[in-house]
């Protein structure tokens, strides 16, 4: 989309914006420019936004940009408060920060998304008729400690993520250059290309993991151990529907298709390591909880990335009972790079930390049966949380 239409889409959702701008014939017809405005209508403006908006609108405007840096302070606060409502103990300024700055605002998304996290890994229960459904509300202190490593977790992966996207957003003729490889390109193959591309991505994301300390591979393990839960295949013979995706990534059929996307040895780890944090953010956050494609965005998208260029009229045949894997090479290489990622950091993570939030969760239960802890909001409920797929039968 044009940054022009962004901008104009922003724009329209703010309540006040019409007494500035009119809309005919679905353009904006201008009685006064954005940069004609007064800075008070321009700190109105921004304050009624949300993170993205925020991040969109400095990018189009160089006077909103410009009023944001200057009246941050008092703007942020609020794009916080409409991006993260109800979110009290996440707003709250920790102890020895500056103020309310546009650094402090980044770092809410992390956070957030390890708040999620740690709040609704108890829903990872749900298919369990017993036990104790380990989770810490999200605007409970005593979590405190856990979101703070898994928030350092996410920001691993979104730089892993960031490296892959970096490489597919080459050229062709830069791939085959940095891979110190002359290209025929009348016998370019696709699937040489692909495996040139992981090798520049592998070896970047290595010089990166080198520079980590043990403990920031630690919070990653403990992320992506919580991460990986979320993605659950259940039997045909359960109560639900009776029809539906199928677990297609892996040798495991979808049987313990959370230790394989943890382990890496399942195809949707390597989705994960390009995708990043903004595709978990999307389905759990950014989009509607009530619009109808929020609820399976995560496995729409990796089905639609899985079968690509394949139409979905010609994936969706694929059924339970038979599967032919098209793209099966380049899928099992992708795999195996994600598999050595998984391998170093864990390697380079400090012992048993894919069992440290079992500590936590286990402390804060202890805390609970001992009446320690007053009941605290829910704030998590609405979020579509799960990832869920039916298991292979072939």
């Amino acid at each position: 989309m044009h940054l022009g239409a962004i901008r104009n889409k922003i724009l329209d959702r703010i309540p006040f914006v019409p007494e500035y701008f009119l809309r005919r014939n679905g353009t904006f017809t201008r009685r006064k420019r954005l940069d004609e405005l007064p800075e008070d209508v321009l700190i109105s403006i921004l304050s009624y936004c949300r993170i993205d908006d925020i991040f969109a609108l400095r990018l189009t405007c160089s006077s909103l940009r410009d009023v944001f840096s200057n009246y941050q302070a008092h703007i942020v606060p609020s794009v916080a408060r409409c991006t993260f409502p109800k979110s009290s103990l996440l707003l709250k300024l920790p102890t020895g920060t500056v103020g309310h700055t546009f650094t402090w605002l980044k770092e809410l998304i992390p956070r957030h998304l390890a708040a999620i996290l740690v709040d609704r890994y108890k829903l990872v229960f749900d298919l369990q008729p017993f036990g104790y459904r380990h989770g810490i509300p999200a605007e409970e202190p005593y979590g405190d400690a856990l979101r703070s490593e898994v928030a350092s977790g996410w920001k691993v992966l979104r730089r892993l993520s960031n490296i892959s996207k970096e490489v597919y957003s080459m050229e062709v003729k830069q791939v085959f250059k940095l891979s110190g490889k002359s290209a025929n390109w009348t016998r370019v193959n696709r699937d040489a290309v692909a495996q040139m591309r992981e090798e520049l991505v592998m070896k970047r994301r290595l010089s990166y993991i080198n520079t980590l300390s043990s403990e920031e591979a630690g919070h990653y393990v403990v992320m992506f151990t919580l991460l990986s839960a979320v993605f659950r295949a259940r039997t045909y013979d359960e109560t639900g529907p009776k029809d539906g995706p199928i677990w297609l990534f892996d040798s495991g059929y979808g049987i313990d298709a959370s230790r394989f996307v943890r382990k890496g040895e399942s195809w949707m780890t390597w989705f994960i390591l390009h995708q990043g944090p903004q595709l978990f953010r999307d389905q759990w956050w950014s989009f509607s909880a009530e619009a109808p494609g929020t609820k399976n965005y995560v496995r729409d998208r990796a089905l639609e990335a899985f079968f690509a260029p394949l139409r979905p009229k010609d994936y969706a045949v694929h059924t339970r009972k038979k599967f032919i894997d098209p793209q099966q090479r380049v899928h099992d290489m992708q795999q195996n790079f994600a598999r050595q990622v998984q391998s170093e950091l864990s390697t380079k993570s400090a012992n048993n930390s894919s069992h440290m939030h079992m500590i936590y969760f286990h402390a804060y239960r202890l805390e609970e049966l001992t009446g320690g802890r007053p009941a605290v909001e829910e704030t998590m409920t609405a979020v579509p949380f799960t990832v869920d797929f039916f298991i292979h039968e072939g």
